[in-house]
């Protein structure tokens, strides 16, 4: 199975919640979307827990996919995870909800009671699930008609074990595409008994592999355009890595020290140069790089950017720097 890593929508908006100032107009909407984004992380990979109880060669598992929908036209669908094999197909669509969800059969509408007693109401996961297995049957048959033959299984899975699902009207049943997490390894067996005909070879399977991951589009936005958000609405400065929010300074030609538990560490300001190129983009110059850490001499931003550029791209104060982000130091998302 793939990693399942955090998307870069994720990341930046894990960068951008933790960097906005609080009296920014889109704040709240900021905070609202990134915990939304990073539940939904979560519920994955409570998902892929469960499935790693799947015996990896019957199957290849592709999480966080996103492919264009028509080749005419900017429009894209995105699916949690893939299951693929020689028999059949299967589509995971997450939900991480907490609580009571009442899912009413009659409507095809899927409702919460949120913690602070409002309703909130989502769109039904059935049509929503349904949707993705049109688009992705349809991209399938594209890249291989032979894939016509294979079904294709869409299932909704709650991946929350303090989530409780109540279906109305009374007597209605769960729909058979609606499972709890725990029961993916059991339902999973169930279609393997189901499908038992091996519908295309195992070299196709991986040929078709290569072309959904090669067409996969990870959703890019640029973060500060979406929101609003200017160079000055963002909180700048290196923060130490135990305090979180106290600011740590570089003291000369040794390390950087927190103002206040005395925390001392050469490589501190590599979380802040992540969130500066998740918010800025990989292009940096130097002095947005010594203005984002607040680094008071150029001399010392210099010997910094030109330690971790890749490259460079003009000349003189024009001078960009080509970054990369910094694998030892991830966003919060992972820890």
């Amino acid at each position: 199975m793939t990693k399942r890593t955090p998307s870069i929508h994720l990341q930046k908006l894990e960068a951008l919640h933790f960097r906005v100032i609080e009296k920014h107009p889109n704040c709240s909407l900021i905070e609202k979307d990134y915990r939304i984004k990073r539940s939904g992380f979560k519920g994955e990979q409570q998902l892929d827990y469960y499935l790693s109880f799947v015996p990896a060669k019957i199957c290849e598992i592709l999480p966080d996919i996103r492919l264009q929908a028509n080749a005419n036209l900017e429009h894209y669908f995105q699916m949690d995870t893939i299951l693929k094999t020689t028999k059949y197909n299967v589509i995971f669509e997450t939900k991480n909800h907490t609580g009571e969800v009442t899912y009413n059969t009659l409507t095809n509408q899927l409702t919460r009671i949120n913690e602070l007693g409002e309703l909130e109401v989502f769109q039904d996961p059935i049509q929503q699930v349904k949707r993705q297995e049109l688009q992705y049957k349809k991209l399938l048959q594209s890249m291989n008609p032979q894939t016509q033959q294979v079904p294709l299984i869409p299932l909704i899975v709650f991946t929350n074990p303090n989530c409780h699902i109540k279906i109305v009207p009374e007597g209605s049943r769960l729909p058979k595409n609606m499972i709890k997490a725990e029961s993916v390894p059991s339902k999973l067996y169930e279609l393997e008994k189901m499908y038992k005909q091996e519908l295309i070879e195992t070299k196709v399977l991986r040929q078709l592999t290569k072309k959904v991951l090669k067409s996969n589009t990870p959703y890019n936005p640029d973060i500060l355009e979406k929101y609003h958000v200017k160079e000055q609405d963002l909180i700048t400065g290196v923060f130490c890595l135990k305090c979180i929010n106290v600011k740590m300074r570089w003291v000369k030609n040794s390390c950087w020290r927190c103002e206040n538990c005395g925390f001392k560490n050469k490589n501190a300001f590599l979380k802040a140069v992540n969130e500066m190129i998740l918010l800025y983009g990989n292009e940096i110059t130097n002095k947005q790089f010594s203005n984002f850490l607040e680094i008071p001499s150029r001399v010392t931003s210099y010997r910094h950017i030109t330690n971790l550029a890749c490259s460079t791209i003009g000349f003189s104060k024009s001078r960009k720097y080509l970054l990369s982000l910094q694998n030892q130091y991830p966003i919060l998302a992972q820890q």
